[in-house]
């Protein structure tokens, strides 16, 4: 049987041991805002994001810099 994305259990021991991150974007009346967002699977919790108008080349590293602080968590 095929492992598809939906049957994957992420799991961390500990705060910033692992951080899952995805973009996307919506429509709005004024165009496209693209967003993209790292997640501390330990905490649950958004840990850095980033929303433009259009998506560069470093958009998702831009998201995912100065993160090397600890998590808070919930």
């Amino acid at each position: 049987m095929d492992q598809t994305v939906s049957d994957r259990q992420f799991y961390a021991d500990w705060p910033n041991a692992l951080w899952l991150s995805d973009f996307t974007y919506a429509s709005t009346w004024q165009g496209k805002l693209h967003m993209a967002c790292a997640i501390d699977v330990y905490a649950q919790s958004i840990v850095g994001w980033k929303a433009l108008p259009s998506m560069g080349t470093n958009f998702v590293l831009d998201a995912l810099a100065g993160l090397a602080r600890p998590a808070t968590g919930r």
